[in-house]
């Protein structure tokens, strides 16, 4: 029920991970007492980060996405987990009502509270979706790209509590982050659960007070396990008052990312680590993929365009950003058959779609490929269909992409963050344009130099050391490279 990756299957275990596995009774009854005095979020999902000789969570959200994500094999623990959190909070709980971001022409978004809403009926719950935004008036049906159908209705706010039409749940479960603050309408709910409480939105909560709280955690729990904290826990500082675009309050930005950068230094010459440094700026008050830069040298910050400005300016829902959290970045070097897991092609979004499928591996198709190409069809493969599965059908076929944006100096990188289905009228306009559309397939098995030649630069020079043939020469490559390209795209 996890990933297959190589580094965990094959790669030695470094010390990191075999003094966790020696440790693990003592880890469950830590984390058992910890429980008993505090009272765990009803969801949330951590971003960790692997890079071998440390393993640390970089982000958090109260809030989480993403469950559409979820394998068949998954769902099961997912309504047994909703069960356990529902009986703990409200065990005689009937009604469950889910609050949703406002936006609704995101069905990826919705893809995932579709999923969510499932869960929480196998759980035994009558589970609707109301929603806050004053545009959704009446009983609202979205088709969502794999074709199922999600009904938002208009909430409806009576003294003390808050329901629907005909629809008067126990429970209130958010999957807003209230990015923009509290509505009046989520408040003075004395009646009814409301989960996660109003104070976790991003109006009020700050990733650096919440790194702070991890620092005293991972403090306590590298005591006993008789490690050094900072291998699981990533450095960060703290920044106020700054202001992209108009470009003050830079000198407290530059300063406490060369502070930080001095420190991470420090511990990779304790730790014989030959990585080059780099720190993360982010929005303190929650991001949504937005206002979000890598910085690896102090000097880029002097360099900072206007589009980097504008982007670090706002996050979602317009809000300023002045407070960032300037945190270490940890790197990954989880690997799939000698790649970075996940990176398993690149689509380039231009004028031309051109689609680069470049390998043909077969048993990859059961790891995160897999889960990638199930996403896509709206549907688990069967048995026989993983047999006799061809990677090079899927060649040139339509999807839907989600793209974040990430600014690391003066350039944006943009990751590919899901790939889903897409609809009969995205179909027909896709087939229109298929004259506009290349499609180029290059084999390691059976390495083609003239479709080699056809090839991005960045790319030939990523599989010069995987071809062994002569004939397969690297272009200079003019204003194009590999760094132009985030490793971290997730396929």
């Amino acid at each position: 029920m996890v990933p297959h990756l190589v580094t965990a299957l094959t790669g030695p275990i470094n010390e990191l991970e075999q003094r966790i596995l020696d440790s693990m009774p003592a880890i469950e009854r830590w984390f058992r007492l910890e429980w008993m005095e505090h009272t765990p979020p009803i969801y949330t999902s951590v971003d960790i980060r692997n890079a071998g000789f440390k393993l640390a969570p970089v982000d958090t959200n109260l809030f989480p996405g993403g469950w559409n994500n979820l394998t068949t094999a998954m769902l099961p623990l997912a309504v047994q987990a909703a069960q356990a959190a529902i009986e703990k909070i409200c065990p005689e709980a009937k009604n469950l009502l889910i609050i949703p971001e406002n936006h609704t022409r995101n069905t990826f978004y919705l893809t995932n509270v579709l999923q969510l809403q499932r869960i929480f009926s196998m759980a035994g719950l009558n589970v609707r979706v109301g929603s806050i935004n004053p545009e959704i008036k009446d009983v609202t049906p979205i088709t969502l790209p794999n074709g199922e159908t999600i009904v938002l209705e208009p909430v409806v706010r009576s003294k003390r509590r808050l329901g629907l039409k005909d629809f008067d749940p126990c429970t209130i479960l958010l999957n807003n982050d209230l990015s923009a603050g509290a509505p009046g309408i989520l408040e003075e709910l004395h009646e009814q659960f409301l989960l996660p409480p109003l104070h976790a939105g991003w109006s009020v909560r700050r990733k650096s007070r919440h790194f702070q709280s991890y620092e005293e955690v991972a403090k306590r729990f590298g005591k006993m396990l008789g490690i050094d904290p900072w291998l699981i826990n990533p450095m960060f500082n703290q920044c106020g008052e700054v202001n992209f675009a108009e470009g003050t309050g830079l000198e407290c930005l530059r300063s406490n990312v060369d502070a930080l950068l001095t420190k991470i230094r420090r511990k990779y010459k304790e730790y014989g680590i030959n990585e080059k440094p780099f720190v993360v700026v982010k929005a303190d008050n929650g991001t949504y993929g937005m206002g979000i830069m890598t910085v690896r040298d102090v000097a880029d910050l002097d360099q900072l365009n206007r589009k980097t400005r504008n982007k670090m300016s706002v996050i979602k829902d317009g809000q300023e950003v002045s407070d960032v959290i300037i945190q270490e970045g940890v790197i990954t070097h989880e690997r799939i058959q000698e790649a970075v897991a996940g990176v398993l092609g690149t689509v380039e979004v231009t004028q031309r779609l051109r689609q680069l499928l470049v390998d043909q591996l077969s048993d990859v198709v059961t790891h995160c490929l897999r889960q990638v190409l199930e996403n896509w069809r709206g549907k688990t493969f069967t048995a026989d269909e993983l047999k006799g599965f061809d990677i090079t059908t899927v060649a040139g076929k339509c999807c839907q992409i989600m793209v974040q944006h990430e600014t690391a100096g003066d350039k944006t990188y943009a990751n590919i963050t899901g790939v889903m289905g897409v609809s009969k009228e995205q179909k027909d306009r896709a087939r229109a344009a298929k004259s506009e559309v290349g499609v180029t397939i290059f084999s390691l098995d059976d390495p083609d130099p003239d479709t080699f030649e056809l090839l991005p630069n960045w790319i030939k020079e990523k599989l010069q050391n995987r071809v062994a043939a002569p004939s397969l020469k690297t272009a200079n490559a003019s204003g194009s490279s590999g760094e132009e390209f985030d490793d971290d795209i997730p396929f």
